[in-house]
């Protein structure tokens, strides 16, 4: 009954560099990276995406759902996996509720991806699931785990994108990063970084055919900022404890 992970945020001052605040970062990590996913389905699925696959039913696949089914309001078929059906159950009805929207509780793996419009992993697997033949014209696929594709279900793809190329170099566990270092792939394949398309350098999605791979890790500075305006909200609200005055 451990969460995901555990962090804390310690907020400075950026002109004292004083602390100015100490928070738990569980939950703002979470949700940080769903919103990761959130943004880049908004540039990279399809306009009229109506369906979208859960693999893994933890927080990572809450935050998430919440973020895309947010982007993509007309989503209407969800499904979601996970290897212990009762947590995809619990997830089913927990979620529906929160997201007014059935979530149906697939069977398989490859019955989550299947006919989605966007599918997404968020799991802590060591063994590829995804493979090269799952993967239909038009999908948008968002990697939130580690290991969890077939090198050729990615090189199939038609774009390569993520939120930070050396960060994903750096850590070295996701899939991408294992090609690179294997010399599968060099950082010719990486088609752009998430933020190079949303400011206009890099195109995103160009047609509904095209099949699109999106990995991200999340990075530190989107803790930061969240935290900040987290912050923010509670000195307004008056919430929160002082340590010291």
């Amino acid at each position: 009954n451990l969460p995901r992970a555990s962090a804390v945020i310690i907020l400075n001052n950026p002109e004292t560099l004083m602390p100015i605040a100490i928070m738990d970062g569980t939950a703002i990590s979470a949700s940080r990276t769903g919103a990761n996913s959130g943004v880049a389905s908004k540039f990279l699925a399809k306009k009229d995406s109506k369906s979208l696959g859960l693999i893994g039913a933890g927080v990572q696949s809450r935050t998430q759902l919440l973020a895309i089914n947010y982007t993509h309001p007309n989503i209407d078929k969800i499904k979601v996996y996970d290897l212990y059906e009762e947590r995809a159950t619990n997830f089913a009805k927990e979620m529906g509720k929160i997201i007014g929207k059935d979530i149906i509780v697939a069977k398989t793996a490859y019955e989550t991806v299947n006919g989605s419009d966007i599918f997404v992993t968020a799991t802590v697997t060591k063994t590829p699931i995804v493979k090269p033949d799952w993967i239909e014209p038009g999908v948008l696929y968002c990697h939130v785990g580690s290991h969890e594709c077939e090198f050729n279900a990615i090189l199939n793809m038609d774009k390569r994108v993520v939120d930070d190329w050396l960060e994903i170099k750096h850590r070295g566990v996701e899939s991408l990063a294992i090609m690179h270092n294997d010399g599968i792939i060099d950082d010719s394949y990486i088609d752009a970084e998430i933020g190079q398309i949303i400011n206009g350098v890099k195109k995103g999605r160009e047609s509904n055919e095209e099949t699109i791979y999106f990995n991200t890790v999340g990075l530190g500075i989107e803790d930061v900022a969240l935290a900040s305006k987290i912050y923010e909200n509670a000195l307004e609200m008056k919430l929160g404890k002082y340590l010291a005055r």
